[in-house]
């Protein structure tokens, strides 16, 4: 996180230096959150809590509380903020685009040792955590030479811990040891007839209703 914060500052920095390349360089826009980011970073830096009020998806009326913040993760698009919550006496995963006010307060917090921001997502696939619903799976997938999906795969992995474990001409299996989580299906699904889960079974049965699903809508 540090080194692509760091580089994409550099590279900021190199652009607003140059007019003439500031039009010929186009960035994926990330929208959400960045006046929260910077807040949050400062809370992390100087170990604050935060005073937050949250709006999530399924909650009808926003909620105002204090959370401990822990580490700061992006994914397709969204930043995302893992705090504890005092009141809770858990750690939990906040949208910062769902975040409608941040305040830092004055109230100080210990950032406990044991907690290691790289290993809390280090079987998941995207940003859900969840140990205590789904067991670590090994997945295995099929993925053809079609647009050279393969090829794809091998320089940009889907997850650290893929390995292509068999090799064939038109196509290759590939593992992965993750929660098998609604974000790694969609993934899984977004590559449409280039990618078939084998196994496990109930992965592969919900991929397959998933896309029943999908069938309906164009029936």
């Amino acid at each position: 996180m540090k080194s692509w914060l760091l580089s994409s500052f550099a590279v900021n920095n190199s652009i607003l230096e140059s007019r003439k390349l500031k039009r010929r360089i186009l960035f994926e826009q990330i929208p959400s959150g960045n006046e929260s980011l910077m807040r949050i970073i400062e809370a992390m830096q100087d170990s604050k809590t935060l005073q937050l009020t949250y709006l999530g998806f399924h909650q009808s009326h926003p909620v105002t509380f204090l959370v401990e913040p822990y580490c700061v993760k992006v994914f397709k698009q969204r930043w995302y903020m893992v705090a504890r919550s005092p009141e809770k006496d858990g750690v939990f995963i906040y949208a910062l685009d769902r975040i409608l006010q941040l305040e830092m307060t004055d109230v100080t917090f210990e950032f406990p040792d044991s907690f290691d921001a790289a290993a809390y997502f280090h079987d998941s696939y995207g940003i859900m955590v969840t140990p205590d619903e789904l067991d670590v799976e090994t997945i295995r997938i099929k993925v053809t030479d079609h647009n050279h999906k393969r090829q794809y795969l091998r320089k940009l992995p889907l997850h650290h811990s893929q390995e292509e474990v068999e090799k064939y001409k038109d196509y290759s299996i590939f593992t992965y040891r993750l929660y098998p989580t609604y974000d790694f299906f969609q993934e899984v699904l977004s590559h449409g007839a280039e990618i078939e889960v084998l196994s496990p079974e109930w992965v592969r049965q919900e991929c397959k209703e998933m896309i029943e699903e999908m069938l309906k809508k164009y029936s």
